[in-house]
Parts: C-alpha cells; structure tokens; sequence
C-alpha cells in the first residue's frame, strides 16, 4: 500500500503527538472512519458503524469487549472482494483495538482511509482535501488538549 502521509505536515503532527496522547483522537478518527461509511455504504459494515456511533456517541472508548458480529463484520470486510471495503475494515480492525492507539497506528489509518478514498477518486479529487479534513482534526484536538 502506497504511503500517502509520509512526507506530509499530518506526519509530522501525528509524529509530534507521542503515543501517550494518541488515545485522545480515537473519538474523531471513529467519526471520521463513520462519515466515509456514511457516504460510501458498505452492507457489511452497516452494524459496525452503527456500533462505532453509539461508542462515539456515549464516549466510551473501552474496546476490551467487542460483540463478535461486529469483529467477525471487520474480519469479513478485510478479505472480500472489494478494496475499499479492505480498507475502512482495516481502519475499523484498529480503531476497535483494546490497547491504546499509537501513533504507528494514527498513521496505518489514516493510509487505509487514503486508499479506500483513492479507490472511487483520482488523486487530484480527493487527496488535498481529505489531508485538510485531516489537519484539521488534529490542529483541533491539540488545540482542545492545550486547554
């Protein structure tokens, strides 16, 4: 899979971050995840996202106990025929981990998301934009953090 963050300033805020406050993004990287769901649906992860809402939704963040339907959803997702329905299934395999996010991790999705993107759109139309969506993610989480 093609890195498309490497080399960019989401990179390096992601890379700024440090994985002892990575866990604090999981929140708006489930809704954003969700919102690519949400416009682009796939059947099989309609109870995933539905489930990923109602996390996000509550703020409860634990994933020590995920109902199987949803894990097997996700495994399922991964390996059909079907690129970027690989990829947000990957995204969502990270977000539902019970250890705490990385930075790696940060990283990982956000190329799946990328792909899964680059799947319906050339480059051109969607690259810039999203690394916005993106950035601005992050400027204002840090920024929320600082307070």
């Amino acid at each position: 899979m093609k890195s498309w963050v490497q080399d960019t300033k989401l990179s390096e805020c992601i890379g700024l971050i440090g994985n002892n406050n990575t866990e604090y993004y999981r929140k708006a990287l489930i809704d954003y995840v969700n919102q690519y769901q949400d416009n682009f649906p796939f059947d099989l992860l309609e109870e995933v996202c539905l489930y990923m809402q109602r996390k996000s939704e509550t703020g409860d963040m634990d994933f020590t106990t995920v109902p199987n339907e949803i894990i097997d959803a996700i495994e399922i997702g991964c390996y059909e025929y079907c690129m970027s329905l690989n990829e947000v299934s990957a995204a969502y395999k990270i977000l539902i981990k019970p250890q705490l996010l990385t930075s790696t991790d940060i990283k990982s999705l956000i190329n799946h998301m990328l792909e899964a993107f680059s799947c319906n759109f050339t480059e051109d139309k969607f690259f810039n934009q999203e690394i916005q969506r993106l950035n601005s993610i992050f400027m204002l989480q840090n920024h929320q953090e600082q307070r």
